[in-house]
């Protein structure tokens, strides 16, 4: 699966804290990369390929409708899950489409 990345333009001279003050309407949009590397574990450490997607907010900070998205082996499926479920933030579990 290619992983597509969009990349915005903001003066480099700016510091991180003000590019995320700049409206967004405001931001000048290069074209979405796509990109031929695989899919990676978010689980530390781990270089496998992603074949699960783990989809979470945290309700404190996020909207209901909101989802984050870490990704997962096989091997680290269960252990991310755990660590989500404890703090009541996993929403759903998605297989990754495969290209």
């Amino acid at each position: 699966m290619a992983a597509r990345r969009l990349i915005f333009q903001v003066p480099v001279t700016w510091p991180f804290y003000l590019a995320v003050m700049v409206p967004a309407q405001t931001w000048q949009y290069s074209q979405v990369q796509l990109s031929e590397e695989p899919l990676i574990c978010s689980a530390r450490g781990c270089r496998n390929p992603a074949v699960h997607a783990l989809r979470w907010n945290n309700p404190k900070l996020h909207t209901p409708d909101r989802r984050k998205t870490w990704l997962a082996c096989d091997a680290h499926l269960t252990s991310l899950g755990d660590f989500l479920r404890a703090r009541q933030f996993l929403r759903e579990v998605e297989p990754l489409a495969a290209e």
